[in-house]
């Protein structure tokens, strides 16, 4: 029996109100099923308004529809009679009613007819695109979130470049890291509108995380690897990537645009990428052929100029902050107007701020800083990746969500706002959107999904999706196609520059001068062992960053291989990560106690980390790859080979995701030389480097070489 069946038994229903001179009724069906009606009213007296709501409120299973802001109720006897005797007529039928608009047609007409203030400062070279952000910012009053997930290229991709007048060709990876290094005076290739490609300033060079991708080929073997929304040239216009068979794209040749059929568009995996934004043009090349380029962090930093809404504060991921810092001085420096100017923040000490700065700061440290952010006066806060504060008791979360409240102008920023369910938008929008999102119960009840049990009621679902993307759609801004490909490449190699205590790198820096000086005081110290000595110190300036790396990585609910080269340093990385329940393997432990350990790594949930030294973990094990498709290097091995092997712990038959291998670095310390080392190691394995085989390639000895130094 439900809940009307039982109230009608009962005799309980509620009694009908009178009709009300002055006030329009309205009915309507709302399915095809026609089981369904929504009742509105509309009238001047705020008074006759309330009491008719108080009279429909009192009706049992009725429900508030958020999105249409009216009422809805079961279409029975009993509702109707009650409707039909308070003065509502009968119900129009749902298939007289004109079809529902799109709610992003609704959003699209909204930017069309928000007219940007003439007064307000735009940052040169915005494209449409951009615009179109600022005008819907405009309409939101400054409280928007911004879902782009913009396309990107493949980190093997080779740009064409200056740097200083010097002509260079780099892959994407390359470039960025000496961007991050030195972010002035570079040019990028570009296709003009005429015939001959010129070069633009680029301002902005990003890693845009791992993305699935494809492989565009041209007929003159000419190609380009990309995510599937990106764009490319063509003699009309652009094209997405995905889109692009058989029509013909433009690439460069000889500084001259030139023009060729698409010959095949395949499925490449899941791969790095990358992208930049270069100032005053809409494109750039990569591997030749003519792409868009990118440019979401100017969006935020945009407004900050159009609305005049400084001193920011942006709270951004850790690898981040000095791209973000460097955007900002170059992009707002761009308006030639005197804005504030910016700081990048760290560590868990805060100290009194400048009200006259604008701040980047990472989501870790947020907590920290949050009493001396919250004297500054900030007029607008933007959260990149800002799905950091899906869980509403974190602290971090609660630390950026109490500053956004007394902050009129937000920003969130992210390509996944929500990684796992609805609930998860809950911070954000109730930030940025309060009116309408309210009540968090009332948020979780409509929206995600409850189960209810024997230990209380969970949210971890969705419900009534429909609904709550028109309301989304209100208040966020996003414009991709959904990547769905399948196919994944074996094996993925990623280089992780973390950052450094500045007094520890001096000190080492004085270390690795002596390293390769060319006095030998004994037979132990001699140059090989200075090195091997070397790479453990690089090892000891990155170790704080390494383990709040790896913490967040498990955060993701993913496992993961973690590799060192001393046992010393897996002894430490088990000591310190316990929380992840660890196994660990290394030189010395019998078959028993390994195999122990690789069993438990597999079947045993809690157990996300599998710590070993490259020699006893990386050979002789198998069935890891049922478990994990991540490995991680936190020390080099002296053989390069090794690295290889240790990969392939993951590489072997039944694996069914790509393998990512991360390698750890500390910037300006011998770990560029050992990353370099391996970065040709695919001629080392075919045994055509000096004639060598692949076996004979000794990572200390080519340190050296590559220093000027004899080996001993």
């Amino acid at each position: 029996m439900n809940k009307t069946t039982a109230i009608m038994c009962s005799g309980r229903f509620p009694k009908p109100i009178d009709k009300i001179e002055g006030v329009k009724y309205v009915a309507e069906f709302i399915n095809a099923e026609e089981d369904k009606v929504s009742l509105t009213w509309y009238t001047r007296s705020k008074d006759t308004w309330k009491f008719i709501l108080d009279a429909v409120r009192k009706l049992p299973t009725r429900e508030y529809n958020p999105v249409k802001k009216n009422w809805v109720i079961p279409w029975n006897v009993l509702t109707q009679n009650w409707a039909l005797a308070s003065g509502w007529p009968s119900p129009t039928s749902f298939s007289e009613l004109p079809p529902e608009e799109s709610p992003l047609i609704k959003q699209k007409q909204i930017i069309e007819n928000t007219k940007l203030d003439p007064e307000g400062v735009l940052i040169p070279g915005l494209r449409s695109y951009q615009i179109d952000f600022l005008k819907f910012a405009q309409h939101r009053h400054g409280r928007v979130i911004l879902g782009d997930e913009m396309g990107c290229i493949d980190y093997s991709m080779v740009v064409r470049v200056t740097h200083h007048g010097k002509p260079l060709q780099l892959r994407f990876s390359d470039l960025f890291d000496a961007f991050v290094e030195d972010p002035t005076g570079w040019y990028a290739e570009c296709g003009k509108d005429s015939s001959v490609a010129t070069y633009g300033e680029i301002i902005d060079v990003t890693f845009s995380g791992h993305k699935m991708c494809k492989h565009v080929t041209l007929y003159n073997g000419v190609y380009v690897i990309l995510t599937p929304d990106h764009e490319i040239r063509t003699p009309t216009g652009y094209v997405q990537a995905e889109d692009s068979l058989g029509m013909e794209v433009l690439y460069v040749e000889d500084g001259v645009l030139k023009a060729a059929r698409v010959q095949s568009v395949t499925n490449a995996g899941l791969r790095p990428t990358y992208d930049m934004k270069v100032l005053n043009y809409n494109n750039f090349t990569a591997n030749r052929v003519v792409v868009h380029n990118c440019g979401k962090t100017v969006e935020a930093l945009s407004w900050m100029t159009y609305a005049n809404a400084y001193p920011a504060l942006y709270v951004v991921t850790a690898t981040t902050k000095l791209q973000w810092e460097a955007a900002y001085r170059k992009w707002v420096g761009s308006t030639n107007k005197p804005y504030p100017d910016v700081q990048v923040l760290y560590g868990q000490s805060p100290k009194p701020l400048s009200k006259d700065k604008s701040y980047v700061i990472n989501w870790e440290i947020l907590t920290y800083w949050e009493d001396s952010l919250s004297k500054v006066g900030f007029r607008l806060i933007v959260g990149d990746e800002i799905q950091a504060i899906g869980n509403p008791d974190s602290k971090m979360s609660q630390a950026f969500v109490k500053l956004a409240k007394e902050i009129p102008h937000v920003i969130g920023m992210s390509g996944t706002p929500i990684l796992s369910g609805p609930r998860q938008f809950w911070p954000l929008l109730n930030t940025v959107e309060p009116q309408v999102f309210k009540n968090k119960w009332s948020y979780l009840n409509r929206y995600c999904g409850p189960e209810t049990n024997a230990y209380g009621t969970t949210y971890k679902g969705s419900s009534n999706e429909s609904e709550l993307h028109t309301l989304l759609v209100d208040c966020m801004l996003r414009r991709t196609k959904q990547e769905v490909m399948k196919e994944l490449p074996p094996k993925i190699i990623e280089v992780v520059p973390l950052e450094v205590d500045a007094k520890e790198l001096s000190a080492y820096m004085d270390e690795e001068a002596a390293a390769f000086s060319s006095t030998v005081r004994t037979r132990e110290d001699n140059p090989r062992s200075r090195v091997a000595q070397l790479l453990h110190t690089s090892y000891l300036l990155k170790e704080k960053a390494i383990l709040a790396w790896v913490d967040e990585f498990l955060s993701s609910g993913k496992k993961l291989l973690l590799f060192a080269w001393h046992r010393s340093v897996v002894e430490l990385l088990h000591d310190s990560l316990r929380q992840w329940s660890p196994v660990k393997v290394y030189g010395g432990i019998s078959a028993n106690e390994k195999s122990s350990a690789v069993n438990t790594f597999i079947n045993n949930p809690a157990c996300r980390l599998f710590i070993a030294n490259i020699q006893a973990g990386g050979i002789g094990i198998d069935g890891l790859q049922q478990a994990a498709s991540d490995v991680a290097f936190v020390e080099f091995a002296h053989t390069p080979l090794l690295h290889n092997q240790a990969e392939d712990r993951l590489c072997r038959m039944g694996q069914k995701d790509s393998v990512t291998s991360y390698y750890f670095v500390a910037p300006n310390t011998i770990d560029m030389d050992a990353i370099e080392v391996l970065d040709g190691r695919s001629a080392m394995f075919g045994g055509i480097m000096d004639g060598k085989a692949a076996t004979d390639i000794d990572l200390l000895s080519v340190i050296l070489e590559r220093r000027g130094c004899t080996t001993v």
